[in-house]
Parts: C-alpha cells; sequence; structure tokens
C-alpha cells in the first residue's frame, strides 16, 4: 500500500509572530528564492520543511545583516557542501594492502 505523504504548514504571519519580524522581511526573502511557498488565496504558506532555511536566513539578517542576496548565495553554498559531504560519506572506502616490498 502506498504511504501517503502530509507536509504541515506555517503562515508567513504566524513565522513572523513566533519570530517578532517584519513580514515584509520574509517576503523579501521569499521573492530571493531563499525559501519554498505555497499560495492559498492570499494567504502565503511556509511549507515544514523549510522553516530550518527560513529560520537561519533570518539569523544571517537579523545577527550579521546579510542582505537577501547575499544570504541566498551563503544558504546555496552551504546546501552545495552539505551535499558534498553527503557524497563524500556515502563513497566506499576501500582498505589499502601493504605489499610485500613495502610500497603502498
Amino acid at each position: 500500500m502506498a504511504k501517503i505523504m502530509t507536509t504541515s504548514y506555517i503562515t508567513v504571519q504566524q513565522f513572523c509572530q513566533f519570530y517578532d519580524c517584519e513580514t515584509i522581511l520574509v517576503r523579501e526573502l521569499i521573492d530571493h528564492g531563499i525559501c519554498q511557498v505555497r499560495q492559498d488565496r492570499e494567504i502565503l504558506l511556509i511549507p515544514e520543511p523549510e522553516i530550518p532555511r527560513l529560520e537561519r536566513a533570518l539569523r544571517l539578517h537579523l545577527d550579521l545583516g546579510v542582505n537577501a542576496p547575499g544570504i541566498d548565495i551563503i544558504l546555496n553554498l552551504l546546501d552545495r557542501l552539505q551535499s558534498q559531504q553527503n557524497s563524500i560519506e556515502d563513497f566506499p572506502i576501500q582498505p589499502i594492502e601493504d605489499h610485500p616490498n613495502g610500497e603502498h
């Protein structure tokens, strides 16, 4: 039997209230493609898996003063690093055999 996947959402308004930030800032981050949202009529919905990325973006802006284009670059680089790290971890390790004459 197929497993049905469901995704929980929060509104941009709820996110902004929880993190005490301006809606316009979150909309700017969304407009730069920093996180994916869904729109239901006039309401923007943030999928639960996107929340950590949006939280990181918010911290970069509030703590370090990074603008939206800079945040986009930083998060994309972090995603690439994580992807490479995952590839390295998945790479099978081959033991090195000792040669009789001591060469490797």
